[in-house]
Parts: structure tokens; C-alpha cells; sequence
């Protein structure tokens, strides 16, 4: 029997923290409305549809817009992926609908070493029927840690390097700064661009980001986030700033309410008047939750000449899952740093209880759609996820048991 869950929200706004959900239900399929001024009514927008392997991995996602004319959904694009035995993600092969056939757009194929790391990355993109062939590798250093990714692009038969990210980590571990390096042809070298330095209070929270540009010899402040947590580690504020040569001036800012279950319930978006130094609102994000802590509801407004309105409004419908148990518990603490981020981030989980194989990862978007899938084969794990700038929401299994969760930003 399927259970449906009604979502409303506007597409601009977005939703810092993973929504609570069954742990027995499994997302098939979502259908989005947008609404209509006009009419005052909510119109067909677009449909997600999910198809699952036997160990719960998403092997097909199909996007399908609603054509108002002929009043039917019409293909849009789908997405599948492979696994190998061990549940590692071999492949990823998204086309779009030419009225005709699936045209195949982006490939993605994923190597391992016998860690269960990934060291290589091979992506092609067709346009015009012309590929673009590029690859990121991957090195590690002894404890696990990415310490180099390389992007390489292909001419004819011959690699050429791109761009360099070099990380370096504290004594907890933790990624303490990455400087980005572009390669200079005529100098055959790599080039300073950019370099980003974290800050982290005693509980292991990251409190700042810090953003500079390389000049010539020195590097130089460009922008920062600042976060603050409550009592239980949950973030209440995001200040995003921007360097104007001596002082940092204030851009836009998060704030987040939560109730007594520690769901988040209230998200508010503002943005820096500089001539009133003052905050001005611009959106905000609204969840309701059932008495089991399963969003029910996420109500996402703008503000448009001081008057808030609505956007879009998504159904989501799941079906429900035998034999599926939540593991999670106080004993299970999951740390994602660096977050926000920009493509590396580094997933810990810390319960000796649970087995290291096939830890499984699921990353959804403001709309509930996966938009990443893959097996991490250790507790300590750095990923390089290509995702548009935005926030997410993850999710974590072993085997069919969901253990964490939690929320991603992408700068």
C-alpha cells in the first residue's frame, strides 16, 4: 500500500536539513505542481519515477513533464546506475527524450582500489554529438585521507591537467584547508587560485569557512561563512560575508528554528540592506511534522514586495518496505566535514557496532529527488561529489538499515 506525503514549496527557496522520514516506506514516486496566479489553482509541473535493486540501491530515476495541451506526461530524462557485487557504484548513465528515442547526454564510470576507495572517475558528455571526455584521480595518503584529486581533460589521446586540489588536515582529522591549483601551460606548472581554511569549535563543529584568492604572491580574503549551534549541536545561524579590502561587510543570512524532537521547523532566508543597515527578508521555509517525527509538510515562501508567496507543491509517494529497521541511536554519531562545501567532503561514522562493508549513501534534493548514490566501504571516507550549488539532504544505510542522516550545503 502506498502512503502519500503532500509537500508544498516554492522552487527558489531551499532546505538546509534532511527531512525525518519512515525508515520502512521507500520513496517510487514524486509529482510536483506549480501554481497558477491566474487561475488560483495548482498545475501539473513534473513526476519523478524510482526503480530499486534487491539490496535497496537506485538503479532508475525517469523525470517526466506534464504537457498541458495534450494533458499526459511526457519523458523527459532518466538516469540509471550499476553496481558491482561489493554494492560500489560502477556506473552512471543519464539521456534525455528526443520525441523519438533516449539520447545519452553524461556518462560517469567509477574505479576502486582494494580499500574500496575511490581512485579514478571518468566523465564524458556529449553536445552535438560531440564528447567531452574528462577524469578526476584520486591519492590517498596512509590513514585514508584524500590528499590530492587531479581533474584531467582529454586532447586526441593525451591527458591534460586542469585543475589540482591539495588537502591538508588537523590533528582530529578533520580537513583544516584545500588550495585549488590551475595548470599553466605555457609555464608547465600549477597555478594558486584558490584556498579555502576551516575553523572548528571543541565539540568538532565547523564555525567558519574562509574563502581567498591567490594575487600575484599572496592569497587575499574574498568571502566567509559563520555558523552558530544551539545546546544539542544543531546549526541556528549562517552568516555569509564578503572582504571589501579592510573590513568584512555582511551579504545574506540562515536562521533556523527547531521544536523539542529537534526537527527543524522554521528556516529564514535575509539579505543586508547596505544603505539601512539593516536585514530584509526574503524567504522562508515552514515544516510540519507527524507525532512519529515524518515531515509531513514543507511550506516554502517568498517574499515578493513585502507579500509572501506560494511556488510549488510536491506529493511524494512511497511504498512500503518490509524487514527494514532503524539502527540509529545514541550510540552512532555521524561527522560530514567539510559542510558547507564545494565538491570534497569527508563522511565519519564512529559505532563500533556496526560492520565497516557497504555502508550505503543517498543524497536528495530540496524536492526529494536522488540525486546521488553511492557505497562507502569504511567508517572515514572522503567523496568528490559534482552537485550544483544548493542544499541537500543524506542519508545513511547498512545494508537496509538507515543510521544517520543529515544535511549538505554545496557553495
Amino acid at each position: 500500500m502506498k502512503t502519500k506525503i503532500l509537500l508544498t514549496a516554492i522552487t527558489f527557496a531551499i532546505n538546509p536539513v534532511l527531512f525525518a522520514q519512515n525508515n520502512s516506506f521507500q520513496q517510487d514516486s514524486g509529482i510536483c505542481f506549480n501554481w497558477d496566479t491566474i487561475t488560483n489553482s495548482w498545475q501539473n509541473n513534473y513526476k519523478n519515477t524510482y526503480t530499486y535493486d534487491a539490496n535497496g540501491k537506485t538503479t532508475s530515476d525517469l523525470l517526466q513533464y506534464w504537457n498541458d495541451t495534450i494533458h499526459t506526461w511526457l519523458n523527459s530524462t532518466i538516469s540509471t546506475n550499476t553496481y558491482n557485487a561489493d554494492g560500489n557504484q560502477l556506473s552512471y548513465l543519464s539521456s534525455y527524450w528526443d520525441d523519438t528515442s533516449w539520447v545519452i547526454s553524461h556518462k560517469k564510470s567509477f574505479v576502486y582500489n582494494s580499500n574500496g576507495d575511490i581512485i579514478s572517475i571518468l566523465h564524458q558528455s556529449q553536445k552535438n554529438t560531440i564528447w567531452n571526455i574528462q577524469k578526476d584521480t584520486f591519492i590517498y595518503d596512509t590513514n585514508g585521507n584524500l590528499i590530492n584529486k587531479i581533474s584531467l581533460g582529454l586532447n586526441g589521446n593525451i591527458w591534460l591537467n586542469s585543475v589540482l586540489n591539495t588537502y591538508s588536515y588537523d590533528n582530529n582529522g578533520k580537513i583544516a584547508n584545500y588550495i585549488i591549483q590551475t595548470w599553466n601551460d605555457s609555464t608547465s606548472n600549477w597555478k594558486n587560485h584558490t584556498k579555502v581554511i576551516y575553523a572548528y569549535n571543541d565539540k568538532g563543529y565547523r564555525t567558519s569557512e574562509l574563502v581567498q584568492g591567490w594575487n600575484t604572491t599572496i592569497w587575499e580574503n574574498s568571502n566567509q561563512h559563520i555558523w552558530t549551534y544551539d545546546t544539542k549541536g544543531n546549526p541556528t545561524s549562517e552568516l555569509y560575508q564578503t572582504w571589501s579590502g579592510n573590513v568584512w561587510g555582511n551579504n545574506s543570512q540562515f536562521i533556523w528554528t527547531y521544536n523539542n524532537k529537534g526537527n527543524l521547523i522554521r528556516q529564514l532566508y535575509q539579505y543586508w540592506i547596505v544603505n539601512d543597515s539593516a536585514w530584509k527578508n526574503h524567504s522562508q521555509n515552514i515544516w510540519v511534522y507527524d507525532a512519529s517525527g515524518n515531515q509531513t509538510s514543507v511550506l516554502i515562501q517568498e517574499w515578493v514586495r513585502d507579500t509572501l508567496l506560494n511556488g510549488t507543491t510536491c506529493q511524494y509517494y512511497y511504498q512500503q518496505n518490509s524487514g527494514i529497521a532503524n539502527l540509529s541511536d545514541k550510540k552512532t554519531r555521524v561527522t560530514v566535514y567539510p559542510n558547507p562545501f564545494n565538491h570534497y567532503i569527508t563522511i565519519e561514522i564512529q559505532n563500533e557496532e556496526i560492520k565497516i562493508q557497504n555502508f550505503e549513501l543517498k543524497i536528495n534534493d530540496v524536492l526529494g529527488q536522488l540525486v546521488h548514490q553511492q557505497t562507502l566501504n569504511s567508517k572515514h571516507e572522503t567523496l568528490n561529489l559534482h552537485l550544483p550549488v544548493g542544499f541537500y539532504f543524506y542519508r545513511l544505510f547498512n545494508e537496509k538499515n538507515e543510521f544517520g542522516n543529515g544535511k549538505l550545503i554545496v557553495l
